[in-house]
């Protein structure tokens, strides 16, 4: 046992995989013949993205924050200048499942829940048990020659699995592993490359710092040795703490102190779906919820500030990775791709928190900024993070090992109306499925037996249900039919 950094470091046993085997398929080279044909095409009817099969290679960093709404951008100045005016903003992207553990592992496979075996946190179905790592996106990019890396939070249970064997903890592909034991901001544990060390409580040692440092370190060394990298950072905030942190002064989640003092005045944001009076629209699972209190209101707005708290931290982590590849002369050549893993409800259909398929649960922020992206871009499909892998693949030219459920973005960033019609489902594990269609939500509730159909084009946040409404019975006739096809989806069938 040592000690590096205010952190103690001892070494633990092995874990062999048994989840069910992927589908591993020969898509590989479907996908190769599919990048050629697209190379061949005229310079004008795609953005002329740096693919990874020339003689350099494009960098890829990802950000994946925990929890994070939409809304909460605006406090993020410095990412919005960036990557939002410096690339392209997704303003339709969403959570395919929109919980931490399932998220993670659409992001790795690139395949819907129902199809990875990850539907929720824990359970027969759930968690890092539930998770066969082969065949993930980091070992299809490996084997394209990259040097790849993963920091931050991992999947809900990785600790059992770390703290007995950390080296086995460890899944294919990643040539640097760094992952937190602990929903803490401070005083947690990480398995670093199969060595268990513990992270103190000086400012130093916020959650947050540690990741950015980490970050910097990969990437300079990457850069050192004339290897691309790809490395992706998943950082706890704005995620809450456990209930036992709440002894600190400061509300879950905590934040770095040198933001402690912002936001003391900021309001609750109440938009029409906050607090609703009239449920009677809303399935069983809305409709048993009581009103918030004057107190819970206060909680509510508590806990809103210290989000927002914690997400300046995550601010000036992006900006200074942008200043450091830019300072190594590498800006130019890397994908910084910005997202977060679900949204977060604070009230809204008197809802607290995720996996509800609602609006300001599954809607996330995704920003894209790297070779041949036009800057200050928006886009407007539908897209989810169901499409990560796809996208990362291609512009890396890594051949994929798993049949991905969802699509690059690359000819959606080429072309504003490729794709434009195009629906994406979403899934929990409380028994809701709803697919997300241009200008419709409409979902089922199997365990009720409930249905629900929202027009977004004149109720945008959700009030009213027309699933009776004899003037949507062709919308709602038409959806459900998608949405019987994406809910067992495998692979071109999602698509």
């Amino acid at each position: 046992m040592r000690s590096v950094d205010g952190e103690t470091a001892s070494i633990m046993p092995a874990r062999s995989w048994t989840s069910p085997r992927p589908r591993l398929t020969s898509f590989a080279l479907l996908a190769a013949l599919a990048f050629l044909v697209l190379s061949l095409l005229p310079s004008t009817s795609r953005t002329e993205l740096t693919a990874g099969d020339g003689p350099a290679k494009p960098n890829v960093l990802v950000v994946m924050t925990d929890d994070q709404d939409v809304t909460s951008l605006r406090v993020m100045r410095k990412l919005r200048r960036t990557l939002g005016d410096g690339g392209v903003s997704f303003v339709n992207a969403f959570a395919n499942t929109p919980l931490c553990c399932p998220a993670r592992a659409i992001y790795l496979t690139g395949q819907y829940a129902h199809n990875n075996g990850v539907i929720s946190n824990g359970g027969a179905r759930g968690g890092f048990s539930a998770f066969d790592p082969r065949g993930n996106l980091a070992e299809a990019v490996q084997g394209a020659g990259y040097r790849t890396g993963f920091i931050g939070k991992y999947m809900n249970g990785y600790w059992k699995a770390a703290e007995r064997r950390p080296k086995r903890a460890i899944p294919p592909g990643f040539d640097q592993w760094i992952a937190s034991l602990d929903h803490a901001m401070y005083g947690y544990r990480l398995n670093v490359d199969g060595r268990l060390k513990r992270v103190g409580r000086r400012p130093r040692h916020y959650d947050t710092s540690v990741i950015a440092r980490r970050a910097q370190r990969f990437i300079d060394r990457s850069l050192d040795r004339g290897e691309p990298f790809f490395l992706s950072l998943l950082t706890l905030a704005p995620h809450g703490e456990p209930r036992r942190i709440k002894r600190d002064l400061w509300p879950s989640p905590r934040p770095a102190p040198r933001h402690r003092a912002r936001f003391r005045k900021l309001r609750l944001p109440k938009p029409p779906s906050f607090n609703l009076r009239d449920v009677s629209g809303k399935p069983r699972v809305v409709r048993k919820e009581s009103r918030f209190s004057r107190a819970a209101k206060r909680e509510l707005r508590r806990r809103h500030r210290s989000r927002l708290r914690s997400l300046l931290a995550v601010d000036d982590m992006v900006d200074r990775l942008i200043v450091r590849l830019r300072e190594r002369g590498a800006l130019d050549d890397t994908y910084v791709i910005f997202t977060s893993d679900n949204g977060f409800l604070l009230g809204e259909h008197r809802l607290q928190g995720k996996i509800h398929l609602y609006e300001e649960s599954v809607r996330i922020p995704l920003l894209i900024r790297g070779p041949g992206i036009p800057a200050g871009a928006t886009r407007r499909q539908l897209v989810g993070l169901v499409d990560l892998a796809p996208t990362i693949n291609e512009i890396t030219g890594a051949a994929p090992l798993r049949e991905p459920d969802g699509i690059s973005l690359v000819p959606l960033i080429a072309d504003p109306q490729a794709e434009i019609d195009r629906s994406i489902l979403l899934e929990n594990h409380v028994g809701a499925s709803a697919v997300r269609a241009p200008g419709f939500f409409y979902a089922e509730h199997s365990r009720s037996g409930e249905t629900e159909l929202y027009d977004l084009e004149v109720d945008p946040h959700q009030l009213t249900n027309v699933r009776d409404d004899a003037r949507y019975r062709a919308d709602r006739d038409r959806l459900a039919a998608r949405l019987d096809e994406l809910r067992d989806c495998v692979g071109r069938e999602c698509r």
